[in-house]
Parts: C-alpha cells; sequence; structure tokens
C-alpha cells in the first residue's frame, strides 16, 4: 500500500475569521447529514456497502461530494474505500495529492495487483483507489467480471465502499456500476441542473432497477439571515464555504 498526503483544506479568509469558522461548520455539518443518511439506508443490510455517487451531468459536484462523504464516514470509525471509477476525467488523485498511476484501470486490464493500487491516506479507517491511466473502453472494463470480483475482495475488508463515477447521462459506466453497488446517490446543482436531466438520470437508473437513496442539492446559496436560539443569542448563517479542498462552493443536504 503507498501512504498519501492529506487533503489540505482551503485557505481560510482572515478577515472574517468567526463567519468563516461558522460557515465551514455548517458545510461539515451538512455531510455528517448525509453520512447519516447513508447509514440509516442502509443500516438493515449486514456487510459491506457499496455507495456509487453520481450525477446527470458533469461539474455537478459529485467527485467533491464523494471525497467528503468517504471522510465524515472513516471520521465515524468506518472502515471506508473511495474509489475513481470516473476512468474519462478523474479527479480523486487531485484530492490527495497522489499519483494517479497505477490504479483501477491499470488493475482491471491484469497489468498490477490490488495490493500495487490501495493506498492509504492520513485520514484513518481511509483508503483510496485512483482511477489509472485512461483506457479506451471504460464501459467494458467497469462492467467486467474482474471489476466485480475487485469489489467482492474489497467486501472482507472495508465497511463502506465509496465509487465516485461518470456523469449518468452522458455514457453508460454509471449505469453499469449501479447494478454492483447497494445504492446510488444523485448529486444536483442549483440553478444550472433541469427536471428534465435530472428525471433523465432517475429513468436511466431505474430501468436498471438500481436503489436511489436520494439526491443531494449542491451550490446552495441563501442570502445572509439571522436567528436567536431560545437562549437570546444571535447566530448568523450563510451557506456555500469550501471544506477539505473544495473548489467549488458547497452545501450539500440529502433529500429523499
Amino acid at each position: 500500500m503507498k501512504k498519501n498526503k492529506s487533503v489540505e483544506s482551503k485557505p481560510v479568509d482572515m478577515h472574517d475569521k468567526h463567519e468563516n469558522d461558522v460557515n465551514q461548520f455548517n458545510v461539515i455539518e451538512a455531510y455528517k447529514s448525509i453520512r447519516t443518511n447513508v447509514i440509516f439506508a442502509t443500516k438493515k443490510d449486514d456487510g459491506c456497502k457499496k455507495i456509487m455517487i453520481t450525477s446527470p451531468l458533469p461539474r455537478d459536484g459529485k467527485t467533491t461530494t464523494s471525497v467528503n462523504l468517504a471522510i465524515s464516514l472513516a471520521q465515524a470509525e468506518y472502515r471506508v474505500m473511495l474509489i475513481d471509477c470516473d476512468l474519462r476525467k478523474p479527479r480523486i488523485h487531485r484530492f490527495f495529492n497522489s499519483k494517479n498511476t497505477p490504479g483501477l484501470s491499470n488493475y482491471l486490464v491484469g497489468l498490477v495487483s490490488l495490493d500495487d493500487i490501495i493506498k492509504t491516506t492520513n485520514f484513518n479507517n481511509l483508503s483510496i483507489i485512483t482511477s489509472g491511466l485512461i483506457p479506451p473502453n471504460p464501459a467494458e472494463l467497469l462492467s467486467g467480471a474482474r471489476m466485480h470480483e475487485l469489489l467482492t475482495t474489497l467486501d472482507q475488508s472495508f465497511d463502506f465502499i465509496i465509487l465516485d463515477t461518470s456523469p449518468v447521462n452522458l455514457v453508460s459506466d454509471s449505469i453499469v456500476l449501479s447494478t454492483f453497488c447497494d445504492g446510488v446517490i444523485l448529486l444536483v446543482k442549483q440553478d444550472e441542473s433541469t427536471h428534465p436531466e435530472l428525471v433523465k438520470a432517475i429513468q436511466k437508473l431505474e430501468f436498471v432497477k438500481a436503489v436511489i437513496f436520494g439526491i443531494v442539492l449542491n451550490e446552495v446559496t441563501q442570502t445572509r439571515s439571522f436567528y436567536k436560539s431560545k437562549y437570546g443569542r444571535k447566530y448568523k448563517y450563510r451557506y456555500n464555504y469550501p471544506y477539505q479542498n473544495m473548489n467549488e462552493n458547497n452545501e450539500s443536504a440529502l433529500r429523499r
């Protein structure tokens, strides 16, 4: 196994450190909310849970959510494997300052062993598999027997396997992988994702009988608001601040 540097948080704006601390806390809590929903959605099942993260179109925040959900589960003492199954535009390795090869594609074509592609991180309980070299036939590799064998083997060592995949409306990769997973989380972006795109993605997943756990609404923006607790103390909040090296403003909530 190979050791990687930890994910680096984006620098905090020191001009308003208190506000940044508050908002970073809110974003972290949003990921904990997703974690809680995932745990309850899979609680009745024994053994390892395989969760696929996808979106209708690119740049909806699926990779950022995959990384932070994996970290959040690992911080709750679950053994977590995060796999970059986007063999077309991989990004997981950038979050962890890791080399992308050898990775999943190298393993699927038989060039390396499983031990060669599993990388540990500075987050306790979290390991990753990067995508590897970009192949000419991603869908065929991901649907093959070797991919199924990989997940079966990892099943013995981890509580959760998080699979970051390609956009479901563009290529068939995600559709294929959903048949190997216990459930799917869909990412949509406020003011950009459209209802027809979301319906199309859901219909594709339902056609192969994938279980959709829920939808994460990403990059929610709110005007500055204030409220008072029952103790009379005033708080202010505004979401869309970064958490764990996000290069997109992100505030997420799992919605059934």
